[in-house]
């Protein structure tokens, strides 16, 4: 059951990435001086 998910959720994930790049107006509005979010690896890991 767990490979499934995980199969369905990278499949989503790929499939949302994919559309984004292609559509970059449909992602959330930017704005202007906002920072990126920092990932440490000890969050990542998790």
């Amino acid at each position: 059951m767990d490979a499934d998910l995980d199969t369905l959720a990278t499949a989503l994930y790929v499939t949302t990435d994919d559309l984004l790049k292609d559509h970059p107006e449909r992602g959330p509005a930017a704005t202007e001086g906002r920072l990126a979010a920092e990932v440490s690896s000890d969050t990542a890991c998790r």
